[in-house]
């Protein structure tokens, strides 16, 4: 099959001077970005989120030889969501970006891939037909979005999975058999909701393609119809006049004697790639870490909620959803916005495009992958974070939708396009003007990093021993910066951690208890979700180092309190908890008697072994586990009566199975 040309009529210069003006914006904005990173970065490329770090991490690992192991001394975790992304990075570790500097690799890797984006954005622009002139006014619209270049800019895979989700249904809408392929394969590997899209492209394109199945040959009356018929094509109108993308005019072509023009079996068959594409990250995480479920998907996703409840979960997803869609049209209540001008021209365009059979496929692609991408989004905790990273591929999506509605809507009449025109160049204006707010939103969160995470690291890497182990929540910079192996609270990069994150702060206490750090470094009270607890006991015993900062409640996305500290824990409450002289102080009828058996209620481990199972009869509102630091009962010996504990909040039942011997009495404690 050959694919349009698309660009007939369009001078080879001017499609180079387009070329080049892309080139140059997607310059000025890594140089902008870039100046922005040192000067709030202290004279150093800083990244506007941890998260990046984690990238980082495993990248460097990867180019050292030691794929998916974030700390080498620790078994392999699955804590790099894209599988494709530390890869790219390794590169750049490879070719000596190494340090703060793969920050820099980053923000090219970024540059490039804002310019082939915004080429593509262009390139959509011509295959419906637009004049070059406001193809090109809506490309530098998209190019300069704020938004959307700091997406490109944030070290993060963001910029890559918009790349290639603009690029798959690029390849789908000219037709192009292998580029749909590529664009499939490489959308799946690089974010795991990328198959959605992965899923639909092949399935349009097997649709579409069917009639270069093999079979057998038709009788030979049977070609003269079909020798001489020229298929449509998917722009094949009076009103858009693009050039076939499918036009075998040779009825040699067509002939019984000439099969040439269906596709060969291993053509079909290479379909499959981007099916093994999908599969492939979760069966590397099986096999490497036991499990196909990403870690971190384990610690974000609201279908882990403790205690489970259908109508809690599905609820969050709901208004998640909800909101995700009111936040495309609405422009008031945060930074990365649609809006409703730029929402009624997409949709014109997507009728537009829908009214047309050809291309109807495509809408259908496109509308599909908008309708279950959201939804998978709003499966996650996360699903607002960092600035809507995770709708941005999404967002991306709306933009090859505005010229459809000037260039191919059924309304055709004078006045028409010439309110369409205005209303697309005056929806291109806000875009662009939002890049200058986005670029002080970037050196805010970039001074974050560097007066709180990037100076723990440094705490750590020149003031702890470099055999020391660190329990953290902001895993990335004290990770990579801070060269000390990392217990990861919320379990990213750590495994089993996310179990006990979902169980809340008495099971991450339990956690840290079987762990063992030598150092904590992580959120207190500020953090709001639990961790005050672990900062009310001797987990929290002596701060060695605090840094605070005054965080912007809009803008910051970076940090998720204003507050962090390194702590030395004491375990000595810890272990009182188990200790069995204390027994006999609750009560003397235990006295001379043994332990045979102990369950340790929170500690998700120990409830596994003891097949321990609980329920509540309702909601009880907080935590599933709290930890807290109390005397012993009736105990007199002072400090030695402190014990620190982990415990679980039911008000229903619970049961578990505790060794014993046959004939054996014994006293349930």
């Amino acid at each position: 099959m050959q694919n349009a040309n698309i660009t007939a009529g369009v001078s080879r210069g001017r499609l180079l001077f387009i070329w080049g003006l892309i080139c140059l914006l997607s310059g000025l904005v890594f140089v902008a970005y870039t100046a922005s990173s040192f000067a709030a970065g202290g004279g150093q490329p800083v990244m506007p989120l941890d998260d990046a770090y984690i990238h980082f991490q495993y990248a460097r690992v990867l180019a050292e030889g030691h794929p998916y192991q974030y700390n080498a001394d620790l078994p392999p975790t699955s804590g790099a969501t894209s599988f494709l992304y530390p890869y790219v990075l390794a590169v750049g570790y490879v070719l000596g970006f190494k340090g703060l500097n793969l920050g820099m690799w980053a923000m090219m890797v970024g540059a490039v891939a804002l310019a082939l984006s915004a080429w593509i954005i262009f390139r959509f622009g011509l295959l419906y037909n637009a004049p070059v002139w406001l193809a090109a006014v809506v490309t530098i619209g998209f190019e300069l979005n704020g938004a959307i270049t700091w997406h490109f800019m944030s070290g993060m895979e963001t910029g890559l999975v918009i790349l290639l989700t603009l690029y798959t249904v690029y390849a789908l809408a000219t037709r192009s058999y292998w580029g749909t392929i590529a664009g499939a394969t490489l959308i799946a590997l690089i974010r795991p909701e990328g198959a959605i899209l992965a899923l639909l492209a092949l399935g349009a394109t097997v649709w579409r393609e069917r009639q270069h199945l093999p079979r057998r040959p038709l009788r030979q009356d049977s070609f003269v119809e079909k020798a001489n018929s020229v298929p449509e094509s998917p722009l094949s109108t009076a009103n858009v006049g693009a050039t076939p993308l499918h036009n075998p005019t040779n009825p040699a072509e067509a002939s019984p004697h000439n099969m040439s023009y269906l596709r060969p079996g291993w053509a079909w068959l290479c379909l499959l790639i981007p099916i093994v594409a999908i599969g492939l990250q979760p069966l590397i995480n099986l096999i490497l870490t036991g499990s196909p479920v990403a870690s971190g998907n384990a610690a974000k996703s609201l279908l882990g909620m403790v205690p489970f409840d259908p109508a809690i979960v599905s609820g969050r997803i709901w208004d998640n959803f909800w909101q995700m869609w009111w936040g495309f049209f609405n422009t008031s209540n945060s930074p990365v916005t649609v809006g409703a001008a730029t929402m009624v021209l997409a949709g014109f365009g997507y009728d537009a495009l829908f009214d047309r059979r050809e291309t109807r496929a495509l809408t259908i692609v496109i509308g599909v992958t908008l309708l279950l991408g959201t939804l998978a989004i709003s499966t996650l905790d996360t699903a607002f974070w960092h600035f809507k990273r995770y709708q941005m591929p999404y967002i991306a999506l709306i933009f090859p939708l505005l010229l459809p509605s000037l260039t191919m809507t059924r309304w055709q009449s004078r006045n028409w396009k010439r309110l369409m025109t205005a209303l697309l160049i005056l929806v291109m204006v806000p875009s662009v003007v939002s890049l200058g707010d986005f670029l002080r939103y970037y050196a805010l969160n970039v001074g974050y990093i560097a007066s709180q995470p990037l100076q723990m690291a440094n705490w750590l890497r020149e003031n702890t021993p470099s055999g020391a182990t660190v329990a953290v929540h902001d895993t990335g910079s004290l990770r990579y910066i801070g060269e000390r192996t990392t217990i990861d609270i919320v379990g990213l990069t750590t495994p089993g951690a996310a179990e006990a994150w979902r169980n809340g702060p008495g099971s991450v206490a339990e956690f840290l208890e079987r762990e063992r750090p030598d150092y904590i470094a992580s959120y207190g009270e500020g953090h709001g979700y639990g961790l005050g607890y672990l900062e009310s006991t001797d987990l929290y015993a002596k701060a060695l180092a605090t840094y605070t900062v005054e965080l912007d409640p809009q803008y910051n996305v970076a940090l998720a309190a204003p507050t962090q500290g390194i702590y030395r824990p004491r375990w000595e409450a810890a272990d009182r908890a188990y200790d069995p002289i204390m027994l006999p102080l609750v009560t003397d009828y235990l006295e001379g008697m043994q332990i045979q058996d102990e369950i340790d209620v929170a500690d998700v481990y120990s409830e596994r072994v003891h097949d321990y199972q609980w329920r509540n009869d309702e909601p009880p509102g907080g935590f599933p586990t709290e930890v807290y630091q109390f005397p012993y009962i009736g105990c007199t010996l002072g400090e030695s009566c402190i014990v620190l504990d982990g415990g679980r909040r039911i008000n229903g039942e619970e049961r578990f199975t505790l060794n014993a011997r046959a004939g054996q009495d014994m006293v349930l404690v």
